[in-house]
């Protein structure tokens, strides 16, 4: 790690330090999970003011009645370039919510009556996992763009809140798209959907009433280009400037999906009045001197 490589401790336990925030304070500990001195924040405003000093965020509440405010929080540092790739733990009374705040962003929920040893394995197991996260917010300028494609044929359009998923075997319906990025980034989208819903497009967007098997699969490849190509300008004016393949189209829902640089990826479902379909994304900028 760095030299200066600061660790923030936000609790809001009301000046009452939680036990397992006094071990990571303890400075051999410190040293030994590579970091070098404690920011402490007692509410949101002093957490987000260190936020963007800090190499890892550790988060420790004494009751949670919802999940409304650390999916928030944790979905805005997902959101932001400065942060999203941060390692961001949770010490909780209870795992109750763990599922739902995964998928807006935590990555390590633990609960606060764990052994200390056995705390101390989990987070340094933890730090020491090479992991590649999506930023939240690239997968906006794609729903965007499918939004632009469906206002044009008068298709009204919902899209669910982006989450993160981890399950390669998310629900894919009976046609899929993918197409993969390459130059300055690295990843893939994903776009899936059912028969009826292929077979709808096709009528709306491209005129294509007398429908043979065939022209579905060039149909749902066609609408991911168009997203794809879409979408392009807005993430070259977030610095993402990438090049993509032509679509690979997948036929049934029993597959997986390879991704081995990214631990998860970002999806969302859009929803029109006569079908629905899935968008999923993975996506990550080049290092220098990576292909």
């Amino acid at each position: 790690m760095p030299m200066e490589s600061p660790i923030l401790l936000f609790s809001d336990s009301s000046g009452v330090e939680p036990e397992l925030f006094k071990l990571l304070s303890n400075p051999e500990i410190l040293a030994k999970l590579g970091f070098t001195r404690v920011l402490f924040a007692q509410n949101s405003s002093e957490a987000f003011k260190y936020v963007h000093q800090a190499h890892m965020i550790c988060i420790a509440f004494s009751e949670i009645h919802d999940s409304a405010f650390l999916a928030d929080f944790s979905r805005s540092i997902r959101e932001n370039e400065e942060s999203f790739y941060k390692p961001l733990v949770a010490i909780l009374p209870n795992l109750e919510f763990a599922e739902e705040l995964k998928a807006n962003g935590l990555d390590l929920i633990i609960e606060e009556s764990i052994d200390k040893e056995e705390f101390l394995q989990k987070l340094e197991g933890f730090l020491n996992s090479k992991r590649n996260r999506t930023n939240l917010s690239y997968i906006y300028p794609f729903m965007q763009a499918l939004q632009n494609i469906f206002d044009q044929k008068q298709m009204e359009t919902t899209f669910t809140k982006p989450l993160y998923t981890y399950d390669l075997f998310q629900k894919w319906e009976d046609l899929s798209a993918i197409i993969s990025f390459s130059g300055q980034c690295q990843g893939s989208l994903l776009l899936s959907m059912n028969e009826a819903s292929a077979r709808n497009v096709l009528e709306k967007i491209f005129g294509i009433t007398q429908i043979h098997p065939a022209y579905l699969n060039d149909g749902v490849g066609e609408l991911a280009n168009q997203i794809v190509g879409n979408a392009r300008k807005r993430l070259k004016e977030m610095g993402l400037s990438l090049s993509f393949s032509i679509p690979n189209i997948i036929l049934g829902k029993e597959y997986e999906i390879s991704r081995p640089h990214f631990e998860n990826s970002v999806f969302t479902q859009a929803t029109w009045k006569k079908g629905k379909l899935f968008l999923n994304l993975a996506l990550k900028r080049n290092m220098d001197g990576e292909g």
